[in-house]
């Protein structure tokens, strides 16, 4: 038999082979793929007690987290977990969920408030490890003494982690991120948590390196201490798409820049309805600092009673195209330098709808610096202010279009000083008493009598600060929109 011939006696074998497992297929009906349902596997102090859903029951986090698969979820009750003579408390290569504040009598419904899971790390490591390109859930849970190089509550490597009602406390970290450090970390969700007295480089509580698309909502983050930047939360690297919304960030210290948040060459991260108070910075940026970061646009937040050397509520250097829309800041204090409000060198910033009120030590507003630094202010009240506007530049330029300068008890000492630069105060200006509801309170709302009211122009914001529509006939000048409203009051700046 010649070669082809046995070439093609074994193509018509594979033929009527295929043929017939054909055959077979359509005889037998269709194939049906059977997919394993996610197991629930429980943990309790003593390995026992687990019951209802529980597929299994352990004495560790991480002998529980060891025998999960993707989609699994690990239930853990109340009680006192720790290293075990591990490195971290749990070390997590897989997409589950975390989930703590069960009881031993009750695995369906937690209460992580009332009976609280905490992982322990003891100071001997860190208290979970994420690693690899995987998107668990973390959530209930109290993240207490981690103490490693990097990231001593939570370090995510390459991952996408979704992190829920945590707490996460009294961590320690040589490096950066003493609560929570994410790495390269995609996607991650952060999501009514407690962050509070950690300590690291940079970053205390909260340390986001280039991880874009990260979303921090609902998080009480306080107490906080770093050698240098980023008191509460330092967002370093890329960060686009980055959303922090809805936080409480209070009570922190960074012994350089950014008491409350350090956002650093990032770009494209939005922060809504945010609250920035008593924090602390030793140089600049006592609420927080952008720097070298394009297209950051903040809504709706609240940067009161912070102190900085210079910059006490919000320090913006080297960026571009930075956006505040019904921005309250009050109350902040220089103790230092210039800039007891708002501090720009080398960035362009659009202001819209801000109300600056008795922000001491210097100026409201303070723009400097050796290269272009130019400002907008539409729809302002500056008021109650040694120096309302300081321009000390000959690159730099601010433009004033509707803006209340005060009068009375709220008159500032002086409007605007220019050094060097430009000023052009455009077309409305205003002068008299801002009719605040009860700023004695806290409470910035504008009453009826305000001199604010129907003085701005239309520059499409469509709500304010509360939320509630903007315009009600002409747009009212600050953060707030005069007219039927139901809101808590501004600035609230009480401490647990």
């Amino acid at each position: 038999m010649s070669k082809e011939q046995r070439i093609s006696l074994v193509i018509a074998a594979a033929l009527v082979a295929a043929g017939a497992l054909f055959l077979l297929i359509v005889l037998a009906g269709p194939i049906q793929v059977v997919w394993a349902a996610p197991a629930t596997l429980c943990v309790a102090p003593d390995g026992s007690g687990c019951a209802g859903p529980c597929g299994g029951c352990y004495a560790t986090v991480q002998a529980a987290v060891s025998a999960a698969d993707p989609g699994d979820e690990v239930l853990v009750a109340e009680g006192v977990y720790t290293t075990n003579g591990a490195a971290q408390v749990a070390l997590i290569g897989e997409s589950i969920t975390v989930r703590g504040g069960y009881t031993t009598a009750n695995w369906i419904v937690p209460y992580p408030a009332a009976q609280p899971t905490v992982l322990d790390a003891e100071g001997l490591g860190r208290v979970i490890y994420v690693f690899g390109d995987i998107t668990p859930t973390l959530e209930g849970l109290w993240l207490t003494n981690g103490q490693t190089d990097n990231g001593g509550g939570i370090y995510a490597l390459n991952a996408h982690p979704v992190i829920s009602a945590c707490r996460v406390f009294s961590n320690a970290a040589t490096l950066n991120g003493g609560g929570i450090r994410l790495l390269n970390s995609p996607g991650a969700v952060l999501v009514n948590n407690r962050v509070y007295s950690n300590t690291s480089n940079n970053g205390g509580g909260i340390y986001l390196e280039s991880s874009t698309g990260v979303t921090v909502v609902g998080n009480e983050i306080y107490s906080n201490t770093t050698v240098h930047d980023g008191g509460g939360l330092t967002l370093g690297g890329s960060g686009s798409g980055s959303a922090l919304e809805d936080n409480d960030i209070f009570g922190n210290t960074a012994q350089e820049d950014g008491g409350g948040i350090n956002i650093i060459s990032s770009g494209g991260v939005t922060l809504t309805g945010n609250r920035f108070y008593s924090n602390t910075a030793g140089v600049t940026g006592g609420g927080l600092v952008i720097g070298q970061s394009d297209d950051v646009l903040l809504l709706r937040n609240e940067v009161c009673s912070n102190t900085a050397s210079s910059g006490s509520a919000l320090s913006l250097f080297s960026g571009q195209d930075a956006r505040l829309e019904n921005t309250l800041i009050v109350g902040n204090r220089a103790v230092g330098s210039k800039g007891a409000g708002v501090r720009v060198v080398g960035a362009s910033i659009h202001m819209l709808h801000t109300t600056l009120a008795r922000n001491s030590g210097a100026n409201g507003v303070y723009v400097l610096g050796a290269t272009k630094a130019t400002v907008w202010m539409t729809n302002t009240i500056l008021v109650s202010h040694t120096v309302g506007v300081e321009v000390g530049c000959s690159l730099c330029s601010v433009s004033f279009e509707a803006t209340l300068w005060g009068g009375g008890e709220w008159a500032n000492g002086v409007d605007v000083y220019v050094q060097v630069g430009a000023i052009t105060t455009g077309a409305v200006n205003v002068w008299g008493d801002p009719g605040f509801v009860a700023p004695s309170s806290g409470d910035y709302h504008i009453g009826l009598d305000s001199v604010a009211v129907d003085r701005g122009i239309d520059v499409g914001v469509t709500e304010d600060i509360d939320g509630n529509p903007r315009p009600i006939g002409r747009p009212d000048l600050g953060v707030d929109e005069w007219g039927m409203r139901i809101c808590l009051p501004l600035a609230r700046r009480n401490t647990p």
